[in-house]
């Protein structure tokens, strides 16, 4: 076979490691940040919070997770990433209950690798035993895709975490906030369970870090949400 050499090729390829080194150094110097999405149900009542992970990048500004996460999953940076959110959402989460603001679950996306990786229970033990945060209050999220492609495993992780944390699975890309349809695998389930619809309506939560808002109507449409923590 006979190819030929386009720049085009070499650029995306010294973007690609660019983006790679800057994201190590991300875990480093602490640019991730963790915005809060509300989950309401239809009664407008707050249900939970999903915590998404965004990158402020010293130079370029927010980078979209769109960008970045495919890379630190190829990469396996999404293991200490996730790790790192993990940890964060649950010390957020309690934070907000020693406050005597709402007690609802906090949801967090698990990509492939952490879900393929062998110290995933140990992480989540430790981000709960360090951060004090109850396990009821603490939910994982798996894409469909990744449950159907191994559901043996996940049937393994969820016997594995019972008592821990809740186990929900979604269409759409970790750490990128698409609410589709609710792939439920909850404890005490003798099998998994496919629920049309979500658990709640997401809706862009603005203004607050503090999900007791969460119900006074004061939403906006999509896009961003801007609660934040660092």
């Amino acid at each position: 076979t006979l190819r030929f050499f386009q720049p085009d090729m070499q650029v995306a390829v010294t973007a690609r490691s660019t983006l790679e080194a800057d994201l190590r150094k991300a875990l480093r110097m602490g640019q991730f940040l963790l915005f809060y999405q509300p989950q309401v149900g239809a009664q407008g009542q707050l249900t939970g919070v999903e915590a998404l992970v965004r990158w402020n990048h010293p130079d370029r500004g927010r980078v979209s997770p769109h960008e970045f996460i495919p890379i630190a999953e190829e990469s396996g940076l999404i293991v200490p990433i996730g790790a790192w959110v993990l940890h964060q959402a649950c010390r957020q989460n309690q934070a907000w209950q020693s406050e005597g603001l709402s007690h609802v679950p906090i949801s967090v996306n698990l990509s492939a690798r952490q879900f393929d990786d062998a110290g995933l229970l140990d992480t989540i033990r430790k981000a709960l035993a360090e951060t004090g945060l109850a396990p009821a209050f603490l939910d994982l999220e798996l894409t469909e895709s990744l449950v159907m492609r191994n559901p043996e495993h996940t049937r393994n992780l969820l016997a594995e975490c019972s008592g821990l944390c809740g186990i929900f699975g979604k269409a759409g890309s970790p750490g990128i906030d698409h609410r589709l349809d609710t792939l439920c695998i909850a404890p005490g389930c003798a099998d998994m369970q496919f629920i049309t619809g979500n658990r709640g309506i997401s809706r862009q939560w603005h203004g607050t870090t503090s999900p007791h808002h969460a119900a006074d109507g004061t939403f906006g449409g999509h896009g961003q949400p801007s609660a934040v923590v660092r």
